[in-house]
């Protein structure tokens, strides 16, 4: 499993996803399937992006490209195991 970078980012990764030096969705790795995974970062993504130029502008666009690169992270992982 490639770990995440729980370094803390300012608001993009903040403090409060990493308990125990394990981020957030590193515990959902351990716990539920990854197509649950690929749905909560599907929405996530786009709640980012619905609401970035209404609230916190580039910050919000910046969290939206965070978790893309975890997706296709994702997708990446998934696709080599189905080599």
């Amino acid at each position: 499993m490639k770990q995440k970078e729980t370094k803390v980012k300012g608001n993009i990764v903040p403090k409060h996803y990493v308990k125990g030096g394990m981020h957030l969705l590193e515990i959902l790795e351990m716990k539920v399937p990854p197509e649950q995974i690929e749905g909560f970062l599907r929405c996530t993504l786009l709640k980012y992006i619905f609401r970035y130029d209404e609230k916190n502008g580039v910050e919000d666009l910046k969290k939206a490209l965070w978790y893309l690169n975890e997706l296709i992270d994702l997708k990446e992982k998934k696709d080599e195991n189905n080599k």
